[in-house]
């Protein structure tokens, strides 16, 4: 997804999600689909070993899910990718 970082500067960043077998009653996993990079685990709020994204609407939707809220869907999480990597795109600090 295009995401930007400035009035002038901004580039593609790659997400990718794996349904398990008992989607949509469990999360997707979602993962940055980039090189990994050791400085963007470190200092992300939500980009955990192994590229994996962890945030706040995939752990209520494990939680949650069972409520049967049209708000679980894939739609909803690219939005809230999207979100996160505007407000804090995953990339090594040389980049921005």
């Amino acid at each position: 997804m295009w995401v930007q970082f400035d009035q002038k500067t901004g580039r593609m960043l790659g997400f990718k999600f794996v349904l398990p077998s008992k989607f949509p009653h469990q999360a997707p996993i979602a993962f940055l689909d980039e090189p990994i990079n050791k400085q963007v685990i470190e200092f992300s709020e939500y980009v955990r070993d192994g590229n994996v994204l962890d945030f706040g609407f995939l752990r209520e939707w494990n939680a949650q899910f069972k409520t049967s809220e049209p708000k679980f869907n894939l739609q909803t999480v690219l939005i809230h990718v999207n979100g996160l990597y505007t407000e804090q795109p995953p990339i090594p600090f040389d980049e921005l």
